[in-house]
């Protein structure tokens, strides 16, 4: 399994685990659109390759940790997460 499938089950995994929302194939191509067209608001740059989103999931309001390089989300946090705010080393 290369890193990007062993990403999109991840974030698969905790979409449903936290949101209780199942990502497909067709939304995670509406998320793809939503960063590159530039309208989610970006919370803040993790690494070069790594952005963190703003984004709504069953009305719940939810951080996005995406990979740029790949195209790909990498999972879902909660947005008063504190390791997702300052993550540990």
């Amino acid at each position: 399994m290369t890193k990007r499938e062993q990403q999109i089950v991840h974030a698969k995994k905790r979409a449903q685990e936290r949101f209780g929302t199942d990502i497909n194939k067709c939304f995670r191509r509406d998320l793809v659109d939503l960063v590159a067209s530039g309208k989610l608001p970006i919370i803040r740059k993790q690494s070069n390759r790594v952005y963190v989103y703003e984004i709504d999931l069953n009305g719940q309001k939810a951080q996005l940790v995406y990979d740029k390089m790949r195209k790909v989300p990498i999972t879902f946090l909660y947005m008063d997460d504190p390791d997702a705010i300052y993550p540990s080393s």
